[in-house]
């Protein structure tokens, strides 16, 4: 059995967790966004423990303690450590707004952030630390569909008070953590990826339907497009590129081109063949036939 307190008032932003198995109690305590602090005592049976276990809720809620049990989802096994901080924050901004954490990082803001007065360009600590302690469960990130990260997002503003969306500073580094996010359809970032990031852990997200890069040579996306995924291009405009048969579009070649005419005259030879789909204008310096996905 377990439960779970918050205590916030202008002051403080408290939690306190109880819980109980046999005859040991165990609390956990802190501010909340941290791990807080374990403290462990044993009965010499189970009713002791039970009474102990009683008396100390009873006194967290005369004290103004308020249980939580929505919004409590801090199953231990449940939760994800990221190894890149800065994918984290992308995360985190999936559920800025949702009253997830919104009450505890206002009273921060208002504490700490102050728009008139701080032009270090600096992350603010006491947000910062907020962030790293802030637990993310599994099916948080399960819940995620969309990963578009952009130098605009809600999560920067909050940490620097006068963030202009210029600096590499909140790059994600890595993209290992992408695995938590199970049911990811869409992978379309603007910014806040260090150049050249390696993209391949994409290809383990199964739910994944189109990605968007800016890198001009197209061996980079012919492991996307292999796997049936579409892949968009920053050129001009985006412009969409997928693998396909021949037999799904061919509707879209002139009747008198060769290769209708072709493959009209030749029993459908080419309905079978795969081609790549290129749905708008996509510059290329030079074109080598002969080499068509290593460049």
């Amino acid at each position: 059995m377990k439960n779970y307190f918050e205590f916030i008032d202008d002051k403080s932003s408290k939690f306190w967790e109880i819980s109980i198995n046999e005859k040991t109690v165990t609390t956990r305590f802190g501010k909340i966004g941290t791990q807080g602090q374990v403290s462990e005592k044993s009965f010499e049976d189970i009713i002791k423990a039970e009474k102990e276990y009683n008396k100390l809720i009873a006194e967290k809620t005369k004290k103004g303690y308020l249980e939580v049990v929505e919004n409590y989802k801090n199953d231990k096994k449940d939760l994800v450590v990221f190894q890149d901080f800065n994918f984290k924050l992308q995360v985190i901004d999936h559920f800025i707004g949702r009253n997830i954490f919104d009450t505890e990082l206002e009273i921060l803001k208002e504490k700490y952030w102050n728009m008139d007065e701080d032009f270090s360009y600096e992350p603010i600590p006491e947000i910062k630390k907020f962030f790293e302690g802030l637990e993310i469960t599994q099916e948080m990130c399960e819940s995620i569909t969309n990963f578009c990260p952009d130098g605009g997002d809600d999560i920067y503003g909050i940490l620097v008070a006068n963030w202009d969306g210029e600096d590499v500073f909140f790059d994600i580094q890595s993209l290992n953590d992408i695995k938590y996010l199970s049911n990811l359809t869409e992978f379309a970032p603007s910014a806040m990826l260090k150049a050249n990031i390696d993209l391949n852990p994409l290809l383990q997200c199964e739910m994944l339907a189109s990605i968007t890069m800016c890198r001009e040579n197209i061996s980079y996306a012919v492991p996307f497009l292999k796997k049936g995924i579409t892949v968009n291009y920053w050129s001009s405009s985006i412009v969409p590129m997928r693998f396909e048969k021949f037999k799904d579009v061919k509707h879209l070649f002139p009747d008198d081109c060769w290769i209708s005419e072709r493959n009209k005259n030749n029993n459908a030879e080419f309905d079978d063949e795969t081609i790549l789909h290129i749905q708008g204008d996509w510059e290329i310096n030079n074109l080598n036939l002969n080499n068509i996905f290593n460049q």
